[in-house]
């Protein structure tokens, strides 16, 4: 005859983990994601109104700019000439990937 039993397992003797509310997520603020730091940095519209009209608190007034920075190419100059040809040379051949005869 098989007899039911109860055992404790290592799954069970885990705490609950503690659940996100409404009132956690602030945008400018940080949340904990599988041990991973998430910044909220803005939210839609709806969001928006939903904190507004249940918590009072207005989300857009810490938002975080994320737009990328224009990039900035420096212009290079030419090496100085090896010594071996004509300057004209040199220069041909940092120009060109096949050079052309000055």
């Amino acid at each position: 005859k098989k007899t039911n039993s109860v055992g404790a397992y290592p799954g069970m003797l885990t705490p609950d983990a503690d659940l996100y509310l409404p009132e956690d997520f602030s945008v400018g603020g940080d949340i904990n994601v599988w041990g991973r730091k998430v910044v909220l940095y803005d939210c839609d519209d709806f969001t928006q109104k939903f904190y507004e009209d249940h918590l009072g608190h207005d989300q857009k007034a810490n938002c975080i700019d994320v737009s990328e920075r224009p990039l900035y190419h420096r212009t290079l100059a030419p090496p100085p000439h090896n010594g071996i040809g004509y300057p004209e040379d040199s220069i041909l051949s940092c120009q060109y990937i096949v050079p052309k005869a000055p």
